[in-house]
Order: structure tokens, then C-alpha cells, then sequence
């Protein structure tokens, strides 16, 4: 099974990658570029570790992709990556015991040993 049929997200951020790729390759326009999609801007308040940590996995992400990849495509994929992991029954479902980032990333944790063969 594709893994687009599994995270059906993926297919979006993918064809965002190749478009940017694919537009990187040509000659530059002045100009923003058009973006294949609407992005809204967001704020966020990081500490420093927390910064630090987003800046080394999206350096590691670009350099894996060989091409730029911005905050917004990171947080992006990984939003909806934990919604993938929280779906059940078609919705958004924690256990009792879940009641602080400690419980829910012990809950993560399990829940990727159950799907472990």
C-alpha cells in the first residue's frame, strides 16, 4: 500500500517539494514566486533548546531532500504526522491516563512497540 494512502497528507506536502524543485531548476523571475499553496502566517515561542532542535532536523531534512525546506513545511509534516498517530475511529482520541506531553509521549512510545513486529 502507498504511503500516500496511509498519510493521504503526504501526497500534499510532496507535490509542494516537487513544484518548488521543479521551479528551482528554471530561470528566476523577479519576484516572490507563486506558491502552490495558501500558507498562513503563524507566531510561535520557542526557548533556545526548542529552536535549536527545530533549526538541526530541518537542516538535516533540506540536506536529506537536497533542496530548502521551510518551518512552515517541518511544522506542517509533523502536525500532521501526531494527528496520524492520535486518529481513532475517524477522530482525535486520548486515553484517560493522557494528561501531560510526559503520559502522551509514553502513550506515542507504545503505541509504535504495538506496530513493531
Amino acid at each position: 500500500m502507498p504511503d500516500q494512502d496511509i498519510y493521504p497528507w503526504l501526497q500534499l506536502l510532496d507535490v509542494e517539494a516537487q513544484t518548488q524543485s521543479r521551479r528551482a531548476d528554471r530561470k528566476r523571475r523577479r519576484g516572490r514566486p507563486k506558491k502552490l499553496f495558501a500558507r498562513k502566517k503563524a507566531s510561535l515561542t520557542l526557548t533556545d533548546d526548542e529552536k535549536a532542535v527545530i533549526d538541526e532536523v530541518l537542516q538535516a531534512v533540506a540536506q536529506r531532500f537536497g533542496r530548502s525546506v521551510s518551518r512552515g513545511q517541518l511544522f506542517g509534516f509533523l502536525a500532521f504526522r501526531l494527528q496520524s498517530e492520535l486518529l481513532q475511529d475517524g477522530g482525535l482520541a486520548l486515553p484517560e491516563e493522557v494528561n501531560s506531553f510526559t503520559t502522551l509521549a509514553k502513550y506515542l512510545d507504545r503505541k509504535a512497540q504495538e506496530r513493531t513486529p
